[in-house]
C-alpha cells in the first residue's frame, strides 16, 4: 500500500499518542469512513426514462458522461 507521507506521518503520530498500532489507526479510519456510507444493499435502484420507441435510455442521456447524469439527475431533483 502506497499512502501520501503526510497523511502516514499524522496516523503515526496518532498512533503513538494513543498508544496503539498504525495498523489499528489505519483500520478505524477505514471503517469511519465506510460508516459514512450505505452498503449497496440498502441503496435504492436509480430508474433512468427509457425510450418506448428504442428501448434504451430516453433522448440526450449518455450513460459514459457521468457529468452530465449528475447534471440530469439535479435538474429533476433526483433521478430521472
Amino acid at each position: 500500500m502506497d499512502l501520501d507521507d503526510a497523511l502516514l506521518q499524522k496516523a503515526k503520530d496518532l498512533a503513538l499518542k494513543e498508544h496503539k498500532p498504525l495498523r489499528e489507526i489505519i483500520e478505524q479510519a477505514l471503517r469511519e469512513k465506510f460508516l459514512r456510507y450505505p452498503a449497496p444493499e440498502e441503496l435504492e435502484p436509480i430508474t433512468l426514462t427509457v425510450s418506448e420507441k428504442t428501448g434504451g435510455v430516453a433522448g440526450g442521456i449518455d450513460l459514459d458522461n457521468s457529468a452530465d447524469l449528475y447534471d440530469i439527475m439535479e435538474k429533476n431533483n433526483g433521478p430521472v
